[in-house]
């Protein structure tokens, strides 16, 4: 449960790219939340997952946390599609992540990532994780993202958020 540590704040607009079965999105929705003295949130959690079967066990998590701010997503996180959103002035612009949760199963990985990062705001944060601790899957892929960012990403050191 280390990988959603994302900081999260309530107006956060948080993306978890494979999030099925929603544990973590759980735990996301959860700090979304933390603030008890914020009535009506401006942040939300897009949870998507490939597998629609295992879209349903998003919607059940969803449902039993009874909040308004998730959408369950049923798309190949490697090519999801940026959204659109109205801004103020009624043009359209594309939304970017606060926070993006990229917890991948042991396929597609750097496409996953790349397109991740692509989503991700400036000044945002994403983290990366496998269930494996297999270098290739790991550390080759981070250093592969960070190499094709050509400088516009850099590696975080999360230790001081993970309290004990």
């Amino acid at each position: 449960m280390i990988p959603p540590l994302l900081k999260i704040e309530p107006h956060h607009k948080i993306l978890d790219m494979c999030a099925a079965p929603g544990s973590k999105t759980a735990q996301l929705i959860v700090m979304l939340h933390s603030d008890m003295d914020i009535p009506f949130l401006e942040g939300f959690v897009i949870a998507n997952d490939m597998d629609n079967k295992r879209c349903y066990l998003l919607v059940h998590q969803a449902k039993r946390l009874n909040s308004p701010c998730i959408m369950v997503v049923n798309h190949d996180a490697s090519c999801i599609p940026r959204l659109q959103i109205d801004t103020v002035d009624g043009q359209k612009d594309t939304l970017f992540h606060d926070r993006i949760l990229c917890d991948v199963a042991c396929r597609l990985q750097i496409r996953i990532a790349v397109r991740g990062v692509e989503q991700l705001a400036v000044g945002g944060r994403m983290v990366y994780s496998t269930c494996s601790l297999n270098t290739v899957e790991d550390e080759a892929v981070i250093a592969t993202v960070l190499d094709k960012s050509e400088g516009a990403l850099e590696l975080a050191d999360a230790s001081a958020d993970l309290q004990g």
